[in-house]
């Protein structure tokens, strides 16, 4: 009897030991979230997307994008090295914004006509102006909606 009490009260005042668990994680910046790129061979490498532009600039989101892929993410750091991709280096990318909604950006080839032909009249610096918005380029732009016709969200 002396035994199972004191077998009883040892469970009761013992306690429980736990080892700290490692918890590395790279926290995010406000800027970055988890997304993935689509490379031309239309690979999709996950990882963490780190959008250029905000609220004030919208436009910088369709020059470039950086983007760190999952092995490459250094947990022990604050800093991660980003590589920055142009619309000529990959084919899409997506992340999610504050609200986890998902945005997708695809490459497209743009010619802005309407500031093209608004800009040749203003002599060497408008027509090497309207020549700049006259010849295609690419671009990422953000698809709004996706279905057998899309609709793309571009600046100016």
């Amino acid at each position: 009897m002396k035994k199972l009490l004191l077998f009883s009260l040892f469970t009761l005042i013992s306690f429980k030991a736990y080892a700290q668990e490692d918890n590395s994680d790279y926290e995010l910046r406000s800027n970055e979230k988890y997304g993935y790129i689509i490379d031309k061979n239309g690979k999709k490498i996950e990882g963490i997307v780190r959008l250029n532009g905000d609220a004030m600039n919208p436009w910088s989101n369709q020059k470039k994008v950086k983007f760190v892929a999952v092995p490459d993410i250094d947990k022990s750091k604050k800093k991660q090295k980003f590589k920055t991709f142009d619309p000529d280096d990959i084919k899409e990318y997506m992340t999610v914004d504050d609200n986890n909604n998902e945005r997708h950006f695809e490459m497209i080839k743009y010619t802005n006509t309407k500031e093209g032909f608004n800009t040749a009249t203003g002599g060497l610096s408008g027509n090497i102006k309207s020549f700049n918005n006259l010849t295609k380029n690419t671009q990422f732009a953000e698809v709004v909606k996706d279905g057998k016709i899309k609709v793309y969200k571009l600046y100016g």
